[in-house]
């Protein structure tokens, strides 16, 4: 078996304090990130509450900053799915997991 250290892959590139206040909305027919603010306004997030928010790798997912881990809370009090605007959005926690290549 080779081992090759890569500092992104073995988890040196990733801040955790960021990693544990980030969560990821989804919906199958694609969202924006439009979408997710106001996703997040509507679970009871104000614009404060949010530091930084970008698409994903793909056109059905959004990455959102929270500035804290209260408003990480807050959110996972509420459903992790919720429907804005007549779409459905489903909401999940980011975390690390180690990958095998």
């Amino acid at each position: 078996m080779i081992e090759v250290n890569l500092p992104a892959i073995d988890c040196d590139a990733i801040v955790l304090e960021i990693l544990e206040r980030s969560v990821r909305i989804f919906n199958q027919n694609g969202t924006s990130e439009f979408d997710a603010v106001r996703a997040m306004m509507k679970a009871g997030l104000g614009p404060e509450d949010i530091e930084r928010v970008f698409k994903g790798m793909s056109n059905q997912t959004v990455e959102v900053v929270l500035k804290n881990k209260t408003c990480l809370t807050k959110l996972i009090a509420l459903e992790s799915s919720f429907s804005v605007g007549g779409r459905s959005f489903e909401l999940s926690t980011l975390n690390k997991k180690k990958n095998m290549l």
